[in-house]
């Protein structure tokens, strides 16, 4: 069993996984569910735990962790719109199957963009969807390439 004691959220998208949560008033051991689920907290911000947590991150990004998906498309995008998107969704199949429209919502067509040192790129929806891949998730593995193809295969869902 392996257990997590962490105050990082992003853990709570690996399946699984034990997190020791010290910050409630009783602290407690919680296991991350495979598929997981997507609810509004108190204050009617977006909350979710497994892989709804990773579709959820893919859609809305992380303030914390300074990345945005749909910056470069130029649109607002936040927690009420990650949410209406996964909305329903009842496996990993359909729930990414969303994120991937949304993605193609966003980027319709090929484009170029300029990151952070300078440099021109060329990018589509899947594009995005790798590099947006490579924020939301940690590695599990020294050697993981963190590849959003080889994730989805593993997940079992076929793009």
């Amino acid at each position: 069993t392996v257990i997590i004691v962490t105050n990082d959220k992003d853990a709570g998208s690996y399946p699984g996984l034990h997190i020791y949560d010290y910050t409630k008033d009783v602290p407690m051991l919680k296991l991350t569910p495979d598929f997981g689920s997507i609810w509004k907290n108190s204050y009617g911000k977006g909350n979710c735990e497994g892989f709804m947590f990773y579709c959820f991150q893919m859609l809305n990004g992380d303030g914390v962790d300074h990345y945005k998906p749909c910056q470069l498309a130029g649109v607002r995008f936040a927690d009420a719109g990650a949410m209406k998107v996964l909305e329903g969704a009842q496996t990993k199949q359909e729930a990414l199957d969303r994120v991937i429209e949304q993605y193609k919502k966003w980027y319709p067509v090929a484009f170029k963009y300029t990151d952070w040192a300078g440099k021109e790129h060329k990018a589509d929806y899947m594009t995005m969807l790798q590099l947006y891949h490579k924020c939301v998730r940690m590695k599990e593995t020294a050697n993981d390439k963190l590849d959003f193809i080889d994730f989805t295969k593993k997940q079992g869902i076929k793009l």
